[in-house]
């Protein structure tokens, strides 16, 4: 999506896909993440075979994010994920928003 739009940096993105954000967050690479500075996950493990919101987490954590789960419920809830290299994009001059 990113790259299809020539958008270098998103300083936030929120995803409510469904069960989709599943294969749509673990195929993505580091280096596509590392174009987002905050994620918002609502995810749903019982739409989705396979895969917890733990196997979201892990993924994040290893592209270099912080990760914190919200709302938790049975098996859905709200993951917000901060990119630790985020700050210093800021001090460097800013981003742009995708809206």
């Amino acid at each position: 999506f990113l790259e299809e739009r020539q958008i270098e940096y998103c300083d936030f993105m929120k995803l409510n896909c469904e069960g989709s954000e599943f294969p749509i967050l673990l195929s993505a690479k580091p280096g596509d993440l590392a174009r987002i500075g905050i994620l918002l996950v609502l995810y749903h493990c019982d739409l989705v075979n396979g895969y917890t919101e733990v196997d979201l987490m892990k993924h994040l954590e290893g592209a270099g994010f912080d990760v914190d789960l919200r709302r938790r419920k049975k098996s859905r809830g709200w993951l917000v994920a901060i990119n630790r290299n985020r700050r210093r994009r800021e001090e460097r001059g800013g981003s742009e928003l995708l809206s």
